[in-house]
């Protein structure tokens, strides 16, 4: 007998080659007594899945096909037994549920074929894997282009979590909680690899497709309705999850579903796999609106403040032909200081104020170029741009705001307040539901004072500030750069 935890490999029936390795999850006496039904081996690699992909791609002999492993030629017959241990598993299908056939488990040890052989299992009466299915099917998903495996996914979500009673909803949350979940969790995805490049365009192709109707207000959309009837979906068969799956591959929100785990299952819907990324930008306000268009840009142009001083201050400068340059000193050979000469263009764009002058006013006719930088800098809007994976690039006036988690006191409790959430695409209400119980307090959610202040503050009852902090790092993925902390204690 082979006792449970064994180093085994699963092998098409007539195919010499393994097809799986894995460990026994049983062992052989207790699957002797089971009549050989249930899960027998814990599928750690199988061909075709991603440890494949990446080590080379190799296919052990002419059975190993694209969709299925057959027999081969000089293979052991279908009624050998390697380890005097027969078991029955569905065929080595890549895509899927196929014809039943034999495949064998052998120790990798190299044990002999001379020990006592139990009596075949019916192929019929056999259950195949769960976590076989599963790795078959991260081997089926992986191998799609990834226009393809957000077309797949789509269709798992549509069949599985995406009901109507939850329309319409926002194109970035039907890509992160609902297809991104139905798929394993081992398989990679990102729109922004796919031809698509956008979540928001991928959206409007099924739309123009007449698959979903779309609603787009303000550069987002929302998923209005979805077309069940049409082919595209009412023929699909899901590949995700797996029917009798529960394996080590299944993706995060399947396995939360298993466990009962409903905390699981939020946390995995929300937990992204790259950080945001964040970009502090410029752009013109009114004074250099002019300036601006004689360099070709628009008056919403943004871009960095290094690339405003190249592209606009020094370019016009070096344009206009009005940089003057003081010779060398004699003895130390030190440049002194450039100067500009300024015309109408600079003097109203760095020098002239909004509204009248005053009678006698008069501008100077140079200026040093440090002075110049000082004031274009002056007069330069302040942007910030972030970008979420799943969601539509944000814009907004001013600096880059940081995540404001402080620490205080209300009505003689320890409180902990969150704020800025927005900025970072973190919806405060999701992280009030589900913080109540991951930090263990009672949880609320207030709008910000302000005339025009849509944001949120979460307030969770005690100190937690280290582990809010660790959570947004960790799930969400937030730099700890855009996170700042604040004692509040009153």
């Amino acid at each position: 007998p082979i006792a449970g935890g064994a180093k085994v490999a699963v092998r098409a029936a007539g195919n010499a080659s393994p097809v799986a390795v894995g460990t026994l999850a049983i062992s052989t006496a207790d699957a002797a007594e089971g009549a050989m039904k249930g899960k027998g081996v814990a599928v750690v690699h199988v061909y075709r899945d991603m440890l494949w992909s990446f080590g080379g791609r190799a296919v052990p002999n002419p059975g190993f096909g694209a969709e299925e492993v057959a027999a081969c030629e000089g293979a052991p017959p279908p009624d050998a037994s390697i380890t005097g241990i027969t078991t029955a598993l569905a065929s080595a299908t890549v895509g899927g549920a196929a014809e039943d056939a034999e495949a064998h488990p052998s120790q990798d040890d190299g044990a002999g074929d001379d020990g006592p052989a139990a009596a075949p299992a019916d192929a019929s009466d056999a259950a195949p894997s769960g976590a076989y299915l599963e790795a078959a099917a991260v081997a089926k998903l992986s191998a799609l282009s990834m226009d393809d495996l957000l077309v797949e996914t789509l269709k798992n979500a549509v069949a599985s979590t995406l009901t109507d009673d939850k329309l319409p909803l926002d194109a970035s949350d039907v890509y992160q909680k609902h297809m991104q979940p139905a798929k394993p969790a081992s398989v990679p995805m990102d729109a922004k690899r796919s031809t698509f490049k956008q979540v928001a365009k991928f959206f409007k192709a099924q739309q123009k497709a007449k698959l979903i109707g779309t609603k787009e207000h303000k550069g987002e959309i929302k998923v209005v309705s979805i077309d069940r009837s049409h082919p595209f979906f009412a023929q699909h068969a899901p590949s995700w999850p797996v029917a009798g799956g529960g394996g080590a591959a299944s993706g995060k929100a399947d396995e939360a579903a298993a466990n009962n785990s409903e905390l699981e299952a939020e946390i995995a819907a929300v937990t992204r796999s790259a950080p945001p990324k964040v970009s502090e930008l410029v752009g013109p306000t009114h004074y250099l609106e002019k300036l601006f268009a004689e360099l070709g840009l628009a008056k919403s142009t943004l871009v960095t403040k290094e690339e405003a001083f190249e592209r606009v201050l020094f370019a016009y400068i070096d344009k206009a032909g009005l940089s003057s340059h003081h010779g060398q000193a004699e003895d130390d050979e030190e440049e002194e200081e450039e100067t500009v000469k300024l015309d109408a263009m600079l003097i109203d764009s760095l020098f002239k104020v909004a509204g009248g002058q005053k009678k006698g006013t008069e501008f100077p006719e140079s200026a040093s170029l440090g002075d110049c930088e000082s004031r274009f800098e002056q007069r330069l809007q302040a942007w910030h741009r972030v970008e979420v994976d799943g969601h539509e690039p944000r814009e907004r006036k001013g600096p880059l705001p940081r995540i404001q988690v402080g620490a205080g006191r209300a009505a003689g409790h320890n409180k902990t307040t969150v704020s800025g959430l927005e900025t970072y695409r973190v919806d405060p209400e999701a992280l009030a539901r589900y913080g109540r119980r991951l930090f263990n307090c009672t949880t609320s959610v207030a709008e910000l004072p302000g005339k025009n202040v849509h944001d949120k503050e979460v307030t969770l009852q005690g100190h937690c500030l280290r582990e809010v902090t660790e959570h947004l790092i960790r799930v969400y993925k937030i730099p700890k750069t855009c996170i700042e902390l604040a004692d509040k204690k009153r």
